[in-house]
């Protein structure tokens, strides 16, 4: 074997470890010395969003409109309120100006594009670094990570430096063994005009190498490890504080941009109850009607000559004209929520400046009270069997069989209880686990109030569980149910005081409600 195959098969990378990682060297360094850090800090400081100079300015203006329209939905003087409104609008005028600052501001920063650079950034670094720790926000750390660096990087370009030194002498070398080969030089050359003794050489550069490779490559010390896993969660914090910042900017844009369309509307057309007073008149009409057929209905059936198809006639008659009496009450409920709306939102003199609609009583009951449902109306009959604690009537609206609960005596309080309850529902409806509450309405003819709810004949938990016992599994669909309803009036601040089996509701043996309770009491 020739003396340069002898080198090369004692050349350092041939039989040592090193050779197998060097392919993983360039990720390791970036790891290891935190460059893949050093690189997201980078990012974060270059393009880091400020607060813009427009929103403290708009966020002063908005506080001092939301204070105008608090007094102005706490006001019952009709004087008063004018006062206050005059003095709204001009804050108004304000905010206007101030929401087109904002707007103009906000459309000129690639916010989308800055968010999604940053949710980049976080997956990348979770995935190498995994959940960070709890810690406090300080700069102290991340100074720190740039003088532990900085002295790394010191470290490590030494031995770079000596490793290239080394085989750039094994390099040389190399080419002086060529030259004793090369038989086209006038003169050729011998062994011993090679540079350097190839064992010190070799073992030199196999040194430098490995050394080079240890350095990132072995695990870091405790301490490098506290720095890196520090500064990871310094980083991922000031990620998600921008975050916050541009999804408060999306926000307040966004509402900032329903207020102008709000007031560019607002201009062309203030809120109208006329809408609402013209169904009010269509339900006067219909009620009318309705009253006028049932009178007709009771002649006919007391008469001795009574005409058995013109009382089937008139029970017709009078079926489509209750139907087109709910259909118009929930056509009225429709335009009071728009109200309500409005005057959450935007115009909370509506109820001062139109005490003739009571959208005030309308927004208290949470939606729940109408004045247009009346108990005559109804084709009701009494529930003796249900009735061993306090009055019930069964009736059909629409198909549905409904129950009417009698409230003797109807207080503030009773709607407020009930509104709560109603309210807790609304939030998720058919997933709240409540039974729903569908009108609560006065008596005109009585001192009384009913509160409608549905009728689920046989599907209490008493009657399933004596007719046909439930399964393991459709005992836990009905808990499952029951738990969700108790945790949606949890949620509510609503303790529920009468749950029991028949309270207690197997929907098709699949769903369970829990049943609401009696809110003229306080538990």
């Amino acid at each position: 074997m020739s003396f340069a195959a002898c080198a090369l098969g004692r050349f350092p990378f041939a039989h040592t470890p090193c050779s197998l990682c060097l392919q993983g060297q360039r990720v390791n360094i970036s790891v290891h010395f935190g460059n893949d850090l050093s690189d997201a800090i980078e990012v974060l400081d270059e393009g880091c969003f400020t607060t813009p100079a427009s929103l403290s300015e708009l966020d002063k203006i908005w506080a001092e409109y939301n204070l105008a329209q608090e007094k102005i939905q706490t006001c019952y003087n009709e004087n008063e309120g004018n006062i206050l409104i005059a003095l709204r609008n001009e804050v108004q005028q304000k905010l206007c100006m101030a929401v087109e600052v904002f707007i103009l501001e906000v459309d000129e920063l690639p916010l989308n594009k800055r968010l999604k650079t940053l949710q980049d950034l976080s997956t990348s670094l979770e995935a190498v670094y995994g959940q960070a720790k709890e810690g406090a926000n300080s700069e102290e750390i991340l100074r720190k990570f740039y003088d532990w660096k900085c002295d790394k990087g010191k470290e490590f370009t030494s031995v770079r430096n000596e490793t290239e030194a080394s085989l750039q002498h094994l390099v040389a070398w190399f080419q002086s063994i060529l030259k004793v080969f090369d038989l086209s030089l006038e003169k050729s050359l011998t062994s011993q005009d090679t540079i350097g003794d190839i064992d010190e050489i070799l073992e030199k550069t196999e040194s430098h190498v490995c050394k080079e490779l240890e350095i990132s490559l072995i695990e870091q010390r405790d301490a490098d490890k506290e720095i890196i896993l520090n500064t990871y969660s310094q980083v991922l914090q000031k990620i998600c504080s921008e975050k916050r910042l541009i999804a408060a900017l999306l926000s307040k844009y966004k509402d900032s941009c329903e207020f102008k369309n709000q007031m560019i509307e607002c201009l062309n057309k203030s809120p109208s109850v006329e809408h609402l007073l013209s169904i009010k008149k269509t339900l006067k009409g219909l009620k009318a009607q309705l009253r006028w057929k049932l009178v007709e209905k009771n002649n006919l059936e007391e008469s001795d000559d009574n005409d058995g198809s013109e009382i089937e006639k008139i029970k017709q008659e009078i079926t489509l004209l209750r139907s087109s009496v709910f259909q118009e009450i929930y056509h009225e409920r429709e335009e009071y929520e728009k109200l309500t709306n409005l005057a959450q939102k935007w115009f909370p003199e509506l109820p001062l400046l139109h005490p003739e609609i009571g959208l005030l009583k309308y927004m208290n009951s949470g939606g729940l009270l109408t004045t247009s449902l009346e108990r005559d109306l109804l084709d009701a009959e009494p529930m003796k069997v249900l009735s061993s604690k306090r009055p019930l009537v069964c009736s059909e609206v629409n198909g549905q069989t409904v129950l009417l609960k009698v409230i003797l005596i109807l207080k503030s309080e009773v709607i407020q209880r009930a509104a709560g309850y109603h309210r807790a529902w609304r939030e998720t409806k058919e997933e709240s686990g409540l039974l729903p509450l569908i009108f609560l309405f006065l008596c005109k003819s009585d001192p009384m109030a009913y509160l409608m709810v549905p009728y689920y004949p046989e599907a209490n938990l008493s009657a399933v569980q004596a007719t046909r016992p439930l399964s393991s599994e459709e005992a836990l669909k009905i808990m499952k149910g029951v738990a969700q309803g108790l945790h949606t009036l949890h949620k509510a601040d609503i303790i529920h005081g009468s749950l029991h089996q028949n309270n207690v509701f197997a929907l098709n043996r699949e769903q369970g409600i829990v049943g609401d309770f009696d809110f003229t009491k306080s538990v």
